[in-house]
Parts: structure tokens; C-alpha cells; sequence
């Protein structure tokens, strides 16, 4: 209804309204900070115009109420949106010797389920998801797009006891879209002796399936971690934890944190190098809906904390 993918070309492209040809249409000053990236982008239909509100009413009355003619009425049905985009948490191949600054969700059934799940489990009727050719897209080597990744994602009586990788959403350039999204958690700086909570959607997991919940707290590889305690929806403060520089699961080809012991070059220098904590807790934690993970700086210096990644996930044998 209000799609901006053609507003390099108003007038011409295909995607575009025909009252979005219209100057007297537009919003104005949608761009208001110069840091903004792409401000065109930002320019959609004015909704303080009668025109405007009166067409998009009209096709939300069309959509609820169906078609009298034929006598049926169309059941509302709650979508939860999955756009399989990047995410920022930068990686590194040491297979390939590569770098990416981007994790194409795509790649990684385990994220693609992880994604869906929490949306079902908030209440959604279904899954919508959008761009799921990104890796395709990217023409990186050895990536291409998994589309088996799709099965079953709308179901979350399949998903399930399924193992999942979930992930916070970080600031990241033209990745979030000013002011219209909610505003990222991450990343975060906690100075000695702070608490921040993060939330997330999650799915309950059922019983006896053998899995585990793993929290990875990534922080700058400088910063000086010597006491972080970590609590997952309440549970008592946990200290012990084990510092990795692998990801949670794999993404493609790309296992490992970027370290300053990785690939060298203009790419490599780019990148700040992360670390990874890893704290596990039983999977029963988990509740369905939101779930709450707290972190603590009890250190004597600033810790900050570049991205929080949750793994549930087959338990180790003891």
C-alpha cells in the first residue's frame, strides 16, 4: 500500500501509487536528521491528507469485510513479518579465510526458525516473509540461499523441540529505518556495577527432548570481563561461563567470531574484534511469549556488549 521501493522514480515506477506521483501527496520533511541514511527513502504517503487516509480505509474495509456481493466476510488473520535480511554481528571463515560485516539469516535454518517461532509464539496466525533471496542477491562465494530452510516455519507445532538460533536486533546504518522501527537494544554499555534487561520472543520448548538454552554475551575482545553474571527470565544470577570466539551455530561457511588474530587487510583492520560468553541454563527456562535476559557488569571497568545470541540446542553428553 505504501511501498517506497520506486521512489527513485516517482512518477515511472511500477511500484508506486498514483497518488504517490503527486507532490501535494507526500510527506514533508520525513528526513529530519542529515545522519538519515538515503532521505528519499523516507518520503511516503502523507496521511494528514484526506485523499490519502480515505484510499487506504477503503482497502482495509474491502479486506475485513469481503465481498457482500457473494455474501462472505473474510476472517482477520495476524501475520507475524520476518523480513530474512543481514544480520550485523560481524563472522569469519577460517575454512575460506574470509570476513563478512553481514550473516544472511538465509543460510541458516537454525536463525530462519528461530525468527518464526518467536512471532508464532506471540500470537500470530501465520508467517509472512519477504526477501529471502538476500544471499543470492549478495553473490558471495559458496552462499547460496538455502530455500529448504522455508519448510515448516509456519508451523510451530513443527518448530518446536527444533533446535533455533535467536538473536537481538543491533543499530545498524541503513539497516533500521528511522524513526518508523522500534529502536534497537544493542549494542549496550554498561559501566561497573550496572544491570540492563533485554527482551525477546521465544518459543516454549517441550519436555525430554535433551535440549539446552545457551546465552552468548559478545563484547569487544579489549574489554576486561573478569565477573558478568547473567539471568534468564529471573533465575538466580549465574557467574560460570566458558569464552569462545566460535558462533553459537554456524551461518554458511562462517563459524568464528572476528578476532584480531584473524585474516589481515583493509577488510580485517574494519572490523572490531568480538568475543563470545557462553552461559547454559536448563531449556525449561524458556517461556512462551516474551522471555527476559539480564546482564551485569561487575567488573571494575566498561564492558560493551556488541550483541546478545540465544541457542537452544542439543545438550553435551556428560
Amino acid at each position: 500500500m505504501n511501498d517506497l521501493h520506486g521512489y527513485k522514480n516517482p512518477k515511472g515506477s511500477f511500484f508506486n501509487l498514483p497518488m504517490y506521483k503527486e507532490e501535494r501527496f507526500l510527506l514533508k520533511r520525513s528526513a529530519y536528521s542529515p545522519t538519515i541514511h538515503e532521505p528519499l527513502y523516507r518520503t511516503g504517503l502523507n496521511y494528514e491528507c484526506p485523499e490519502v487516509r480515505d484510499f487506504m480505509f477503503a482497502q482495509i474495509r474491502e479486506i475485513l469485510q469481503g465481498s457482500s456481493s457473494i455474501g462472505c466476510a473474510t476472517a482477520l488473520t495476524i501475520y507475524g513479518v520476518v523480513e530474512f535480511a543481514g544480520n550485523l554481528l560481524p563472522a569469519y571463515s577460517p575454512e575460506a579465510n574470509q570476513t563478512t560485516d553481514i550473516r544472511y539469516i538465509t543460510l541458516s535454518r537454525r536463525m530462519v526458525a528461530a525468527s518464526a517461532a518467536g512471532k508464532l509464539a506471540l500470537g500470530a496466525d501465520g508467517i509472512y516473509g519477504f526477501n529471502f533471496y538476500t544471499a543470492d542477491h549478495a553473490r558471495e562465494p559458496r552462499l547460496p540461499t538455502n530455500y529448504a530452510n522455508l519448510r515448516g516455519m509456519e508451523r510451530l507445532d513443527l518448530l518446536c523441540g527444533e533446535e533455533k538460533h535467536y538473536t537481538f536486533s543491533t543499530n545498524g546504518e541503513k539497516f533500521s529505518h528511522i524513526p518508523f522501527e522500534t529502536p534497537p537494544q544493542l549494542p549496550a554499555i554498561l559501566e561497573p556495577g550496572w544491570r540492563q534487561g533485554f527482551r525477546l520472543p521465544m518459543c516454549a520448548e517441550p519436555d525430554g527432548t535433551g535440549l539446552e538454552l545457551v546465552v552468548q554475551i559478545v563484547v569487544n575482545a579489549d574489554d576486561p570481563v573478569v565477573c558478568m553474571p547473567v539471568m534468564a527470565n529471573g533465575c538466580w544470577p549465574k557467574l560460570e561461563h566458558e569464552r569462545t570466539d566460535k558462533l553459537l551455530f554456524p551461518c554458511g561457511l562462517y563459524t568464528h567470531h572476528v578476532a584480531a588474530s584473524g585474516p589481515s587487510g583493509p577488510e580485517a583492520q574494519r572490523l572490531q574484534a568480538n568475543v563470545g560468553y557462553n552461559y547454559t541454563f536448563p531449556v525449561s527456562l524458556v517461556k512462551e511469549g516474551w522471555n527476559e535476559i539480564v546482564v551485569e557488569n561487575g567488573s571494575e571497568r566498561q564492558i560493551r556488549i556488541v550483541c546478545i545470541e540465544l541457542a537452544i540446542r542439543q545438550g553435551r553428553p556428560e
